[in-house]
């Protein structure tokens, strides 16, 4: 009797339906894939923004409800301090300015070495709003004019925006849909919102080459940011809910 030494194995039919297969599966696993990665760099942006909001609160009660400034400066710039600065006793780490769905684009304006002290530097992919935390120097934009906004004077604290993904040059707009969109200039590491309207103390949000002042950064789920807001809790919002010039959303005596 004469042994059949192709028993058992595959024909090149039978392979090239196998691969068939595993491609269909792949293509139809792999969009799943990306979006469950999606949700898990969502989840982790949200996580950090109510973290640093948390640490704001923290900040507040040390500071007769006062929220920290956006920035403290001194001299002609010889001293430098961002926010993330002064909520670092409270956070303990850098790790949470950083979003895991950022991505440095071309063309990126860049926010470098704002803070003076070496030990102070960081990167932050989170911009606090500033009329909410106002800013600190003297004879320039003096902390008596620009000062921090007390959490009790804050009328719809849930619809204030106290912190958000960052950031992009806005245009100066009150068509919500125009103001930002996914494809704005980006200004990667910038830590400043402000309202793309505002002249004082100054006009900056709106120019192309500074770094440090913003708009929000669309890079969440098709289109959206994380915004933290005055009471702590954290929403993924279109920039066209809540961004745009003269937006009550950024003023206290406003929200949304």
């Amino acid at each position: 009797m004469t042994r059949n030494s192709s028993h058992g194995a595959f024909t090149l039919i039978e392979l090239l339906v196998v691969i068939a297969i595993i491609a269909i599966l792949a293509a139809l696993l792999l969009p799943v894939l990306a979006k469950a990665k999606d949700r898990a760099r969502t989840s982790f942006c949200v996580n950090n923004c109510r973290q640093l909001a948390f640490a704001s609160h923290l900040y507040l009660t040390d500071n007769e409800d006062k929220f920290c400034d956006t920035s403290v400066v001194r001299g002609d710039n010889v001293i430098r301090r961002a926010w993330f600065n002064l909520l670092s006793p409270y956070t303990g780490t850098t790790n949470l300015l950083l979003c895991p769905a950022f991505q440095i684009k071309a063309n990126a304006v860049v926010a470098a070495n704002y803070p003076t002290a070496p030990e102070d530097a960081a990167f932050s992919n989170y911009g606090l709003n500033f009329h909410v935390g106002g800013f600190d120097w003297p004879d320039i934009w003096p902390e008596s004019t620009y000062p921090p906004a007390r959490l009790g004077a804050i009328r719809n604290a849930s619809a204030t925006v106290l912190l958000a993904d960052s950031g992009t040059l806005p245009i100066n707009s009150t068509d919500p849909t125009l103001c930002v969109t996914p494809e704005s200039p980006q200004k990667a590491g910038s830590f400043v919102l402000n309202d793309p309207a505002d002249t004082q103390p100054n006009a900056l949000v709106i120019s192309p080459i500074n770094p440090d002042w913003c708009g929000p950064e669309l890079r969440h789920n098709n289109g959206r940011s994380a915004v933290g807001m005055t009471d702590g809790h954290v929403e993924i919002k279109k920039a066209s809910e809540w961004y745009w010039a003269r937006t009550p959303w950024l003023y206290p005596a406003n929200g949304g």
